[in-house]
C-alpha cells in the first residue's frame, strides 16, 4: 500500500514525495510527527493501517499536518482483495486531492492510470519478489526471479512483472553476477514485453534506455527513451536515476551528481543511493568527498557490501591499503562476489603483496568453475603484478561480449606487446559504447 501510494502520488509534478526506503524507516518509531517531518524535510504525512481478514482488505488513512498534528482528511476503505489495486489508486488520488486542491486535466490522467493487474495473487508475488531484489545478493536475486516469474505465470498480462524480472537481470548483468550478454538479451526482452503491455511506463522506458546505451551501444535511442521517460514521469526517481548514470558513464559528472543528489533528497535514508553517491564521487576521482559519503552510507547500514568496497575502493586511491584491504574483506565476508574478490586482488597488487594478490587469483580461479567470472578481471590482477604472459593469456580466453575494460589502467604495461594489440583489436567495442 505504501509503495502504491507513493507511486501515484509521484506522477503529480507539484509534489516531492518522499521514497518508501526512507519512509518505512519510521515504521513503529517512538518520534513524534513533527520531529520525523523535520528530518525528512515534509510539511504532510499520510498514516494509516491495513487490515487483511480472509478475501477482504480494510484500509484505514488520514493526511495529517505534519506541524501541527491536525487531520486535515481521513477515510475508511472497504474492498474485496481483488479490489486492493483499484482500491490503492482511489485512495492515492483522494489524498492527491486534498493536498494539491482540483487536479489539473494532466495530473488528472496521470492518477488515472492504474496499476494493470488485477490478480492478487500474482501481485503478492511480484511485492515478495521486490523484498528479495533489494537485498542485493546472489541469494535474494534468485528469490526474486523465482517470484516475478510466479507473478507473470498467475497474470501473464501483468506487465510490473514484466518489468521488475527485466530489471533483475539488467542488474545482475551490470553487476556481472551472470553473463552479460545472456542477463542483457534477457532484460530487453523482458522489458519490450513490458512496455509492450504498458507503453507509458516511465520506468521501463528509462530501464529500455540503459540497455540500449551499454548492451546495444545505441546512444541517440538511449537518450531518448531517457527523456520519454522523464517526460512520462519528471518526478521518478528512478527514472532520474537511471538517467544520472548515463549522465556518469557519459563522462558528465559534475551533471550525474547534481541529479543523485536530488535523488537522495526524495530518499534520504535509502542505503543504496547513498552508497551510489559515493561512487559517483570515487568515478569523479574525489575520494575524499567518497569517503564522507560512504561513511554516512554505513552510519545507515554498516554492513551494506557495496558501501564497504567502495570504500575500500576511495582509500586504495589514496594509497591507504590496509584502510582499503580491511573494508573489502568486510564487505566478502556479507557478498562474496568475483567483483569484490577482484578488487581484493587489486588492492593487493598496488599493494606489493603479490602472494597475497595470487591467493585471490587463485580463489577467483576455483569460482569461475561454479560461476561466471569475466577472463579480462583476472587478467587485470596478472597485470598489475607484472606477470604479462599470464596477463595476455587470461584477455585470450575473454570474449567480446564479456565487454572487458582494456582502457583500465591495470594493462597500460601490456599496450606494446603485439599480442595485446591483436587482442584489443579484436575486443575493441564500439566508439559509441560507453567506457565502464
Amino acid at each position: 500500500m505504501t509503495d502504491a501510494l507513493i507511486t501515484d502520488l509521484s506522477k503529480l509534478t507539484s509534489l516531492r514525495v518522499i521514497s518508501r526506503t526512507s519512509s518505512m524507516q519510521y515504521k513503529g518509531t517512538h518520534k513524534a510527527l513533527p520531529e520525523v517531518a523535520r528530518e525528512l524535510n515534509v510539511d504532510a504525512a499520510v498514516l494509516g493501517s491495513v487490515t487483511r481478514s480472509g478475501n477482504r482488505i480494510r484500509v484505514s488513512a488520514k493526511l495529517v499536518e505534519a506541524a501541527s498534528g491536525q487531520n486535515l482528511w481521513v477515510q475508511d476503505y472497504d474492498r474485496d482483495e481483488s479490489g486492493v489495486l483499484k482500491l490503492q489508486n482511489d485512495l492515492a488520488a483522494a489524498v492527491a486531492r486534498e493536498v494539491t486542491g482540483k487536479l489539473t486535466g494532466k495530473d488528472q490522467s496521470r492518477m488515472a492510470e492504474g496499476p494493470q493487474s488485477a490478480n492478487p495473487q500474482a501481485y503478492e508475488s511480484y511485492l515478495k519478489a521486490g523484498y528479495f531484489s533489494s537485498k542485493e545478493t546472489d541469494e535474494g536475486f534468485e528469490k526474486a526471479i523465482e517470484y516475478y516469474r510466479k507473478a507473470i505465470d498467475l497474470d501473464p498480462s501483468f506487465a510490473a512483472a514484466y518489468l521488475g524480472l527485466g530489471g533483475t537481470y539488467a542488474f545482475m548483468a551490470y553487476q556481472r553476477r551472470l553473463n552479460y550478454s545472456e542477463g542483457s538479451v534477457k532484460a530487453e526482452n523482458l522489458l519490450a514485453k513490458s512496455l509492450e503491455l504498458d507503453p507509458n511506463s516511465s520506468l521501463a522506458h528509462a530501464l529500455s534506455g540503459m540497455i540500449k546505451f551499454q548492451f546495444r551501444c545505441d546512444r541517440p535511442g538511449a537518450e531518448r527513451e531517457l527523456n520519454q521517460a522523464l517526460e512520462l514521469n519528471p518526478n521518478d526517481m528512478a527514472a532520474l536515476d537511471y538517467h544520472s548514470y548515463y549522465l556518469l558513464e557519459m563522462g558528465r559528472t559534475d551533471e550525474a551528481i547534481t541529479e543523485k543528489r536530488r535523488v537522495l533528497e526524495h530518499d534520504p535514508v535509502a542505503v543504496g543511493t547513498s552508497s551510489e553517491l559515493g561512487l559517483y564521487y570515487l568515478t569523479a576521482g574525489r575520494n575524499d568527498e567518497a569517503i564522507e559519503q560512504l561513511q554516512k552510507t554505513l552510519e545507515l547500514d554498516p554492513n551494506y557490501p557495496s558501501a564497504l568496497t567502495r570504500l575500500g575502493r576511495a582509500h586504495a586511491g589514496k594509497g591507504e591499503y590496509d584502510q582499503a584491504v580491511k573494508y573489502i574483506k568486510r564487505a566478502i565476508a556479507v557478498d562474496n562476489t568475483p567483483g569484490r574478490l577482484v578488487q581484493l586482488g587489486d588492492v593487493y597488487a598496488r599493494w606489493g603483496k603479490t602472494q597475497e594478490a595470487l591467493d585471490v587469483i587463485q580463489e577467483l580461479t576455483s569460482v569461475s568453475n561454479k560461476r561466471y567470472v569475466s577472463p579480462s578481471l583476472i587478467a587485470g590482477i596478472y597485470a598489475r603484478l607484472g606477470e604479462k604472459g599470464l596477463a595476455l593469456s587470461w584477455l585470450e580466453r575473454a570474449k567480446k561480449q564479456d565487454r572487458p575494460d582494456l582502457s583500465d589502467p591495470d594493462f597500460d604495461s601490456l599496450r606494446s606487446d603485439p599480442k595485446f594489440k591483436v587482442i584489443e583489436a579484436r575486443l575493441k567495442p564500439d566508439k559509441s559504447c560507453p567506457d565502464f
